[in-house]
């Protein structure tokens, strides 16, 4: 028989919290399948061979998602699997969007996403504004979920 250790805390893979990501786009109106497919969502490991520009501003980082629109990244988001990690999601975005932006693309919304289903879900959004990054708002109040499409249509088109 084999005996399972149960801890105080139970610690979860970063993949919970991608898959929580991906499910929410999903429910949120975006086409979840690969941009090479008419779709708004490349994951981490496909952004490896999709586009050569990422080497040459990322390195061998990749962010785990970039949202694209209109064939260009518009978005970062980095998950993280504990909510306390939020802050670091966060950072890593931020990071990941101005390497991007250096050169060839303009990213100014970023997402953090720390936490999965079982223990819940933090999410942080950013707008960059004349090189300040900026939460992303609505009624005054942060928005705590992913953007649906006509929330990043109206961040774009308002500039906050």
């Amino acid at each position: 028989m084999v005996r399972i250790k149960r801890s105080e805390k139970t610690k979860y893979a970063e993949s919970r919290a991608r898959t929580y990501t991906k499910n929410e786009l999903k429910n949120l109106n975006w086409d979840t399948k690969h941009p090479a497919k008419g779709g708004h969502v490349l994951e981490e490991q496909e952004a490896k061979h999709f586009d050569e520009r990422f080497d040459e501003l990322l390195g061998k980082k990749r962010p785990d998602f970039l949202i694209y629109y209109e064939n260009e990244p518009v978005i970062v988001i980095e998950c993280k699997s504990e909510k306390n990690q939020i802050q670091e999601a966060v950072d890593e975005a931020k990071e990941y969007a101005e390497n991007l932006s250096k050169k060839y693309f303009d990213i100014k919304i970023i997402s953090g996403v720390a936490g999965n289903e079982q223990s819940g879900v933090v999410v942080r959004n950013l707008y960059k504004l004349k090189n300040k990054w900026e939460e992303i708002k609505g009624n005054n109040y942060p928005l705590t979920q992913l953007l649906d499409i006509n929330q990043f249509n109206q961040v774009i088109l308002n500039n906050k």
